[in-house]
C-alpha cells in the first residue's frame, strides 16, 4: 500500500520514501512528510534499528544495556529513543560527541548518518577509519560514495544537517 501525504509533491525521493513508510522505518507527521525537516541524531538510531530488526521488535529488552551517555538518560520518560541509542551504541552503530554525550536532539549532519548507515552495513568503524581518525569524514564520504548511500544526492548532503527526503 503506498503511503499519500498531503505535501506529497513536494518529496523528491518519492520511491524511497514509499519504501521506507511501507517498512515503517519512517511515517508521516499528522498526514504530511515534512521533507524539508531535518532529521535528529536519535531519530536516525532509531531508523537503523527498524532497518535492521523490524517494527515489531523488542527494543525495550535493550533497556538494561550500558548507556555512556548522560544526555540521554536510563528510560524512556528522560528520552523517547533511549533504547534506540542503546542498541545502536551496542552495536558500534553510534559514538558520542564525546565519551558521555550523544546530543540526541541535535540534527544528523549527513556523514554522521553515513557513518552509522555504514557501520550497521557490516563495516567496522575503527578498522574502516570513520572515528578515532583524521581523516573520518573523507573515509566515510568515499564509502557512502562506492556502497551508494549517495546516490541521487551529492557530497553536498554530507556536510549539512540531513533532510527527512535526503534520509529517505
Amino acid at each position: 500500500a503506498s503511503a499519500t501525504y498531503s505535501d506529497q509533491s513536494k518529496i523528491e525521493n518519492k520511491e524511497a520514501v514509499e519504501l521506507i513508510t511501507a517498512l515503517q522505518i519512517m511515517t508521516g507527521r499528522n498526514g504530511a512528510f515534512d521533507p524539508t525537516a531535518n532529521v535528529q541524531r536519535g531519530e536516525m538510531a532509531k531508523m537503523i534499528y527498524i532497518a535492521m530488526n523490524g517494527v515489531d521488535d523488542k527494543a525495550e529488552l535493550y533497556s538494561t544495556l550500558t548507556n555512556p551517555f548522560s544526555d540521554v538518560g536510563n528510560t524512556v520518560e528522560e528520552y523517547w529513543g533511549v533504547n534506540y541509542v542503546k542498541w545502536a551504541n551496542y552495536k558500534g552503530v553510534i559514538s558520542g560527541k564525546s565519551p558521555t554525550m550523544f546530543y540526541p536532539k541535535d540534527n544528523v549532519k549527513g556523514v554522521e548518518a553515513a557513518k552509522m548507515i555504514l557501520v550497521a552495513m557490516g563495516f567496522d568503524a575503527i578498522v574502516e577509519g570513520y572515528q578515532n581518525n583524521s581523516n573520518w569524514e573523507f573515509n566515510i564520504a568515499e564509502d557512502a560514495k562506492t556502497y551508494g548511500l549517495l546516490e541521487g544526492l551529492g557530497y553536498d548532503c554530507l556536510k549539512r544537517p540531513l533532510t527527512r527526503d535526503e534520509a529517505a
